[in-house]
């Protein structure tokens, strides 16, 4: 007998993730550079305003490459600019933080706001006790197909936490 167990619960998120990236191409390098830095530090003001936790808050490295554009009439990349990129990412702890941390972010056209899905602190615990449940619930249907076929279950022959891929027949058409 071949069968799976399922579990499922539904909890409420007390995570909530943002990525912020700060992006910019231009051919003046200082003042590029200078507007996605003032721009970080700036995001980073406001979350240290907000008593943001350490912890909480990631911050890349500043990532500068050139940036081309294909110029049909010449037949040559041309030179654009080099473009300026840094990510932040921030967790919250409540939604209105965050969407209060959103409302306080300063307006550029360097800011690119993405919030990423929601998770739960509790994920390793409930992924564990799923698991526990999903077992027992694959071993109460075992148990009802053998009694059903007027057999008594056996041991278990092969255990895996991936789906079994089984063919029974095959069609010669």
């Amino acid at each position: 007998i071949a069968v799976h167990g399922e579990a499922k619960r539904e909890v409420v998120p007390d995570i909530f993730p943002l990525e912020l990236t700060l992006k910019e191409t231009s051919r003046d390098a200082a003042a590029t550079q200078d507007k996605v830095e003032g721009l970080a530090k700036s995001i980073l003001s406001i979350a240290d305003k907000m008593q943001v936790r350490g912890d909480d808050v990631d911050v890349s490295n500043l990532d500068i490459s050139p940036e081309y554009e294909w110029d049909d009439q010449t037949d040559k990349q041309i030179f654009q600019g080099n473009t300026y990129e840094r990510t932040i990412k921030i967790r919250f702890h409540s939604l209105p933080r965050l969407n209060d941390f959103i409302s306080a972010l300063p307006k550029s056209d360097a800011l690119r706001i993405q919030t990423k899905q929601f998770e739960t602190s509790q994920a390793g615990e409930l992924r564990r006790e799923l698991l526990d449940s999903a077992i027992a619930d694959a071993r109460r249907t075992a148990e009802i197909m053998s009694s059903g076929v007027g057999r008594k279950l056996g041991a278990a022959q092969n255990i895996s936490n991936t789906g079994l891929n089984i063919t029974y027949s095959r069609s010669l058409d």
